[in-house]
């Protein structure tokens, strides 16, 4: 599934990002349930967002608004699966928008893979 350019069309959205704002959108690639915590950190070390993600088996999920832009991205499940990076993303031009939305999935192999949209 391409993920670019489709953050205002994920099925179970439940925010648009029409007004500025972004998202953290994480998809559970995995055959079985998951928890998926996600904690957004600005430069100044304050927490922007903090939300625990419960998603089915290849389900996928969106919340937040976003109104800074993130210095860190932390995700981790209770599992012991864990990911931490700094928020750097690298869009194309044609990708006009500030700050941009965060995504990550969870895979089968037990890793979180980070990226961004619009």
């Amino acid at each position: 599934m391409a993920t670019a350019g489709c953050g205002s069309v994920l099925p179970g959205s439940d925010t648009g990002n029409s007004d500025g704002s972004s998202e953290v959108t994480v998809e559970n690639r995995t055959t079985s349930e998951a928890e998926i915590a996600v904690r957004v950190i600005g430069s100044d070390g304050e927490t922007l967002f903090s939300r625990i993600f419960a998603l089915g088996a290849g389900k996928m999920t969106s919340h937040g608004a976003i109104e800074t832009t993130p210095a860190r991205v932390h995700a981790f499940t209770a599992t012991g699966v864990s990911h931490a990076w700094r928020y750097d993303p690298e869009l194309p031009v044609e990708f006009d928008c500030e700050p941009k939305d965060i995504g990550l999935t969870l895979y089968r192999d037990n890793t979180i893979e980070p990226w961004y949209d619009c």
